[in-house]
């Protein structure tokens, strides 16, 4: 991979970790006004969804489904480009090591949180973000994988 397109994918790995670990360090109560301006925008995939888990027996709030949505989101972009970062030109991978740095991530993530005010590590959220960072490294691989066929393929067309 040329020393350019390496720096920028991980430029692009460290703002995402920065974004992420940014929002750890804030305290309970602006984390939850994001939350809320998120919902405003957000509300009308959400509620359906609530109503969903509410007929499945789950009385969660839209707030809690937003919050955690934001959880794998986050995580799911930061797979992705974990995955990216490490990508070999000829489509393989080591999966080792960005679903072990993604693992790191979030246990990071959610250690900041002890120093937040009115905030938690909670054990869930980091399964739920290594969960989250996994499905992102797993869809990068598959895309990844059917472009590097494809082009192997038409390669073997031309001969």
């Amino acid at each position: 991979m040329k020393p350019f397109v390496f720096f920028i994918k991980l430029l692009l790995v460290i703002f995402m970790l920065m974004f992420i670990w940014g929002n750890s360090f804030l305290s309970g109560e602006m984390s939850q006004r994001e939350s809320d301006l998120v919902l405003e925008v957000v509300e009308p995939v959400v509620e359906p969804v609530q109503e969903q888990l509410y007929e499945m027996g789950y009385d969660i709030s839209k707030e809690l489904i937003v919050r955690k949505m934001a959880h794998f989101t986050e995580y799911f972009i930061l797979g992705i480009l974990m995955y990216l970062l490490f990508v070999r030109p000829d489509g393989r991978s080591r999966y080792f090591l960005p679903v072990l740095l993604c693992a790191a991530a979030a246990g990071v993530d959610e250690g900041i949180q002890i120093f937040a005010v009115d905030r938690g590590p909670m054990l869930r959220d980091v399964a739920l973000d290594f969960f989250g960072s996994c499905v992102g490294i797993l869809g990068a691989a598959l895309i990844v994988l059917f472009i590097y066929l494809g082009s192997e393929r038409r390669r073997s067309e031309r001969y």
